[in-house]
């Protein structure tokens, strides 16, 4: 969208900018100002509308008050004289009506009236509600109905004289902008004029200043840079025969470029060299007749092209490999040097010398197959390490730091409102994420041959932590966990020691749903602790009971395929514990994977 206003033609612009302008201006007078008129009127009304009803009810309240029905008959008839008054009814205590004015025979809906206020306005009608009382006593309710015909009236007539206003105003406008825009672009449009002649090379063009405003300013300027154009390139015909002169013996390829980057000049090694003839040359982009690709065949966008940024830079610039196309669009290797012509410390061209490099790379080529082989082995012993030693950058640095802020912040928010249940969710999914990191940073230590930290654990309270992590897992499976416990066990050990039982309870709801149950059971030695997780679906093979624990093994039986990596990492983590895993038969069926542990580690 903004694209395509760009292109539009500045007076047109100018005439669009106006008319929304305007016709902003004429929407908000023909809705604002008739909008202010119903509320001020509406207001008036309604206060006169109270105010003859408290009235009616003041005089109707005397006339009972005091028995003096003819006082009455007063009041109603003063009532009657205002045209807009559409009814007036009298209802005692007790709701029935017993004196009325209602020449049109409205039906009036009483209790609808009374649900919505003392005053509203429904129907074409403001009705409003006053209680008729005289010392203290009440005498029932006056319900009084005035006509908005005449306030309609009036606002239909405000409308209508904002309309004309608002159309004067737009119709005036649009004119006034047609005539400043058209003002503005003319010698805007001069300009343009010249300065396309200038583009072509008539660097004697020259343009009328008839204004002092900035468009004048412009002007001027427009015909000072003129001036100093027609100047340089004199000066540059003159250097660059100079330079002929003195390049034509060189035995470097020169070509030289004006300040957009066209060949203004080629010497005899460079048609040698490039196949083409200084005249087939001459006036044409450098860019895109030698330099259009790089050696890979990737296209070389002008503004990335470093021979032109020599030219918008002023700096020199050096390549030793880079390649230029030859007449035949054969590529051939070049060293090059390119630097900047200077007139008058303005930048008017620059200079490209170049020679081929053709042996020099089939050397280097040579001498970089050779050394590719040592490169390559010297990467693959270097990528074990530094991959392990990126993953735990990974977890320690990109992976922890939020999920720290984001355990920080809902415990903060957690705080502030403790009945959240999302907010509670979010708590213990951070905490859970904050130690399933620290144990990968454990297993990554661990994966890498280091020691780990170990601390005082409850091994009975571990178990139940990932016994409740998988029940609804095992749920969903269809599947029981029972837990055999003879009460609180310590040792001494990592966290990561979890994802020794989470690896094993993974597995058994995994690859023995048959089974329908799994049972945890941990037994305290006088040297050691087991733990022993038992499922009841298919037995694993004795020849496969040990080949299981090795890294990417795969069992024949597809009931138990996967279980390799998983369970390699297991056996891992109980050698950095100086303990064992293993897995032997259950009965009647199934599998019982086992972990010991000695009770000082």
């Amino acid at each position: 969208m903004l694209n395509v206003f760009s292109q539009i033609p500045i007076r047109v612009k100018l005439l669009v900018s106006s008319t929304l302008t305007l016709i902003l201006i004429s929407i908000f007078i023909f809705f604002y100002y008739p909008s202010q008129q119903r509320i001020n009127i509406q207001s008036a009304l309604e206060n006169k509308v109270t105010g003859m009803a408290e009235m009616f009810a003041l005089s109707t309240g005397i006339a009972l008050g005091l028995d003096n029905y003819s006082a009455l008959t007063e009041a109603m008839n003063w009532a009657k004289r205002d045209s807009s008054l559409s009814y007036i009814l009298l209802l005692d205590n007790e709701g029935e009506e017993f004196a009325s004015y209602n020449p049109d025979s409205l039906v009036v809906d009483v209790a609808a009236i009374m649900k919505k206020g003392n005053i509203v306005e429904s129907g074409g009608l403001l009705h409003t509600i006053v209680p008729m009382k005289y010392l203290d006593n009440d005498y029932g309710t006056l319900f009084l109905g005035y006509s908005l015909a005449e306030m309609h009236g009036h606002i239909s007539g405000n409308k209508m004289t904002s309309l004309y206003i608002s159309l004067m105003i737009l119709v005036l406008g649009i004119g006034l902008s047609l005539l400043f825009s058209n003002m503005i672009t003319k010698p805007i449009i001069r300009l343009s004029n010249a300065a396309n002649e200038l583009g072509e090379g008539n660097y004697l063009v020259d343009i009328e200043v008839t204004t002092s405003d900035e468009i004048g300013i412009l002007s001027t300027a427009f015909k000072t840079m003129a001036n100093r154009i027609n100047k340089t390139m004199l000066a540059l015909r003159l250097s660059e025969k100079k330079l002929s002169d003195i390049t034509s013996t060189l035995g470097e390829g020169v070509c030289v470029l004006d300040e957009q980057g066209q060949i203004t000049f080629v010497n005899p090694e460079a048609e040698k060299l490039l196949g083409w003839k200084e005249n087939e040359l001459l006036g044409k982009k450098m860019h895109s007749k030698i330099h259009y690709e790089n050696a890979d065949g990737d296209a070389i966008l002008a503004e990335d092209c470093n021979l032109l940024k020599v030219i918008k830079d002023g700096k020199d610039y050096k390549n030793s490999d880079d390649v230029f196309f030859t007449k035949n669009k054969e590529t051939f290797p070049v060293a090059y040097i390119s630097t900047p012509i200077l007139q008058d410390e303005k930048v008017t061209g620059s200079v490209i010398a170049f020679h081929g490099i053709k042996e020099r790379k089939e050397l280097i080529e040579t001498l970089r197959d050779s050394g590719e082989k040592f490169r390559l082995l010297s990467e693959q012993l270097a990528e074990t390490d530094s991959m392990k030693e990126l993953l735990l950058d990974i977890i320690t640095h990109d992976l922890k730091n939020p999920a720290g802020v984001i355990n920080g912040f809902s415990g903060i928010l957690l705080e502030q409102d403790p009945t959240d249940e999302m907010l509670q969710s979010v708590n213990d999914s951070s905490n859970r994420l904050l130690k399933v990191i620290e144990n990968a940073t454990a297993l990554a230590s661990v994966a890498m041959g280091e020691s780990i930290e170990k601390q005082n654990i409850n091994l009975n309270q571990m178990l139940q932590d990932v016994k409740s992590e998988f029940e609804q897992m095992a749920k969903h499976a269809e599947m029981e966990i029972k837990f055999h416990s003879q009460g609180d066990i310590f040792i001494n050990a990592n966290p990561i020691l979890s994802e020794v039982f989470k690896n094993y309870l993974s597995n058994s709801i995994k690859y023995a749903k048959e089974g329908k149950q799994i049972i945890l059971e941990i037994i305290e030695g006088k040297g050691s602790t087991q733990v022993y997780i038992k499922d009841f679906g298919t037995t694993i093979t004795k020849e496969n009971r040990e080949a299981i624990f090795l890294r990417q093994a795969r069992l024949d039986n597809p009931a138990i395929k996967g279980r390799g990596l998983g369970l390699a990492i297991v056996k891992r983590i109980a050698e950095a514990h100086g303990s064992k895993v293993w897995v032997e038969p259950n009965e009647p069926t199934g599998n019982s994977f086992c972990f010991e542990i000695p009770n000082e580690t």
